[in-house]
């Protein structure tokens, strides 16, 4: 069997980095389930290519880590594809009523008549149809690491893009509010398509900065992009305790899906404190939702006394994205 993974371009994308996890995880372990030839492109917007390299490789299967803003060819392409080809989308935006309901939305939301098949990796999303099918999350496997830092103060961290929506104001007071000193570290990597040059990330850093008001309260603000799964798992062994809060969207017309960012943070079995959203809601039913169940100070104590970040890393393996996709 021969298949093709094809993932956006553009780096400085949630999509891509999602996209290329998934991939290196097929690429570890779809030996365990079938005999492949898998082919790796990456293209945002150059349907001729697309269709090149489909001619040059033939593929059974293509897969594409699909979103329309990252990669716009593919629509265009589906409207007369080569149906020769099985062409499977990874969808990065899942809701319950739009795989419920697809004609009552978009053709290239999940669930639509866009691909022959779509597979989410939300693992609250119930799947009742045959064309769509759900993976686990793939959270790379890491040696587990201490914390080294230079003195006592508990030190919290969140790498993923400086939007508004990401509620940096929000985590910041939350662990004030709690804690007399704390190290917070915030790394606000530019986005292809939302904040290229950081100008709204260094906006949001430097109202962060007024908003503390206890001298043991010191904001790291960083802007770098790693460039590699394994170098953010390493920045987010600098921390304690991995925080992500999201804003609460309209749900299912600003279809937002679940929030990737802290997937990288499970690789390190650190505790991990969200809150209650949409885009939070495949991982509060492990760590708890801030306010709701807990402060940051119980919620840790829970996880910790429940071994929740190592039972949440054993269950969402990368070789369980091929057992449960398959």
């Amino acid at each position: 069997m021969k298949i093709l993974y094809v993932n956006p371009s553009n780096y400085e994308c949630g999509i891509y980095q999602y996209g290329f996890r998934v991939y290196n995880a097929l690429k570890t372990y779809l030996n365990e389930w079938c005999d492949y030839e898998l082919h790796y492109v990456e293209n945002y917007n150059d349907i001729d290519y697309h269709i090149n390299v489909l001619n040059k490789l033939k593929p059974n299967i293509v897969l594409y880590s699909f979103n329309d803003t990252a990669m716009p060819f593919v629509k265009h392409y589906m409207a007369n594809p080569d149906n020769t080809i099985h062409h499977i989308a990874i969808s990065h935006e899942q809701e319950q009523i739009v795989i419920n309901n697809p004609g009552a939305f978009p053709s290239d939301w999940i669930g639509g008549s866009l691909f022959n098949n779509w597979i989410g990796h939300d693992p609250t999303i119930i799947i009742n149809r045959s064309d769509v099918f759900n993976a686990t999350r793939p959270i790379l496997r890491s040696d587990w690491k201490p914390t080294i830092k230079s003195d006592s103060r508990i030190v919290f961290g969140n790498s993923g893009f400086g939007f508004r929506r990401k509620m940096h104001y929000e985590m910041l007071t939350a662990i004030q509010n709690e804690y007399d000193e704390a190290v917070i570290r915030f790394n606000m990597p530019p986005s292809h398509f939302g904040d290229k040059d950081c100008s709204e990330s260094r906006v949001i850093a430097e109202h962060c900065r007024g908003l503390i008001n206890k001298p043991g309260i010191e904001l790291r603000v960083t802007h770098e992009l790693l460039k590699t799964e394994q170098d953010l798992v390493e920045w987010m062994y600098g921390n304690d305790v991995n925080i992500y809060f999201s804003q609460q969207w309209e749900v299912p017309y600003l279809m937002r899906g679940v929030n990737s960012s802290p997937d990288t943070a499970l690789s390190t079995r650190r505790p991990l404190i969200v809150n209650r959203s949409s885009m939070t809601r495949h991982l509060t039913p492990y760590f708890g939702a801030y306010g709701e169940d807990g402060t940051i100070k119980q919620l840790i104590e829970n996880q910790l006394r429940n071994k929740t970040p190592d039972l949440v890393y054993n269950e969402w393996s990368p070789n369980a994205i091929i057992v449960t996709g398959k």
